[in-house]
């Protein structure tokens, strides 16, 4: 008698059958990684953190105002998949965190990755899967349609080398007035102005949301005195005076290729003789996070795909820098800092 085995192999060796199979082997990790930022994005993860949850108690943190109306059959199938994915765990006391990773994102110095994660199925996902239509079409994303404030924390991933450079850039001492471009959440902008208490900082952001929040933080942090924010577009808004440091912290591909080099002759006249630009990027690469970053920013419209490293030196000298230093920030990674003095 001919096994169970022998009987099923033609259809499993069929080319659509492995197909399957190797779309299955995919599936798990795309669960885990969109369970998981569907869980940080909301309040569930950190009271998880703290201490196991009954559904009855899950049901009021997801809906305080009117629980009765949560579907607890939908509700018991969600806990049922983080079980299976082991994201979640049960004990006698109720549901809690299993995942080591889910439960390294409650914590608060975990935002960046958490904002990053939250930022995998939300935006690179459509993005990946759209990208051929897009580009077929030729149709580009709006710099509005993406989550201004979430990019602003994820692109925090890489702040710990930011941080470093900066800290070797900026004096501990003496009057220093600072432009940074981009200015996001204000993170940097903080940093600056505890580092020298002679430091006064300007941030320029086009996002409005963006620039509320850095607002806000800056004065909840009692620094909005020595740290101003404005709203606009560094081509076209209005700046004062010189600067002895002006920075441009994973930004460059927000402008297009076409028209780098001549923001950064603008840059140039608002340096004092002597300053310094800062920009901080990824640079082409076949490492995915960075390929995906360059198809992500020449998918939308008024911004461009990463610059290579000789092509940044390159615009830098066409703005009339003579002396630009390159330093690689991250070891097995194209993420580069690119410091340009006005002689």
């Amino acid at each position: 008698m001919r096994s169970v085995f022998h009987n099923i192999w033609p259809a499993i060796n069929n080319p659509g059958t492995l197909a399957v199979l190797g779309v299955a082997a995919q599936v798990r990790s795309f669960y885990i990684t969109s369970y998981l930022a569907g869980l940080a994005a909301g309040p569930l993860l950190d009271r998880l953190a703290k201490r196991p949850a009954t559904l009855d108690e899950i049901t009021k943190i997801l809906n305080e105002d009117d629980p009765a109306s949560l579907d607890r059959d939908a509700l018991q199938c969600w806990v049922s998949l983080g079980l299976s994915l082991r994201v979640l765990g049960q004990t006698r006391r109720g549901i809690t965190l299993r995942s080591r990773l889910a439960r390294r994102l409650a914590r608060p110095e975990s935002d960046a990755a958490r904002a990053f994660l939250i930022n995998l199925p939300r935006t690179h996902s459509p993005l990946l899967t759209d990208a051929l239509d897009r580009i077929g079409m030729g149709t580009k994303y709006e710099l509005e349609d993406l989550d201004s404030a979430l990019i602003a924390r994820s692109s925090l991933t890489v702040e710990f080398v930011i941080r470093a450079l900066m800290h070797e850039i900026i004096p501990s001492v003496g009057p220093t007035r600072i432009l940074e471009v981009g200015c996001g959440s204000g993170a940097y902008m903080s940093q600056a102005v505890e580092r020298n208490p002679e430091v006064t900082v300007l941030g320029v952001d086009r996002s409005p949301q963006v620039v509320h929040a850095a607002q806000d933080r800056l004065r909840r942090q009692g620094l909005a005195e020595r740290a101003e924010v404005r709203c606009g577009d560094i081509r076209s808004i209005s700046i004062d005076g010189k600067f002895q440091i002006v920075t441009l912290h994973n930004l460059i591909y927000y402008f297009p290729v076409a028209e780098r080099a001549a923001i950064y002759e603008q840059l140039r006249d608002y340096l004092s003789p002597g300053g310094v630009i800062v920009t901080n990027t990824w640079c082409q690469s076949r490492t995915p996070g960075a390929a995906a970053i360059g198809l992500w920013f020449s998918l939308i419209k008024g911004c461009g795909r990463l610059p290579t490293v000789n092509e940044l030196q390159a615009q830098l000298a066409d703005a009339g820098f003579r002396s630009v230093k390159t330093r690689r920030l991250l070891p097995f990674e194209e993420y580069f800092a690119f410091l340009a003095t006005k002689s």
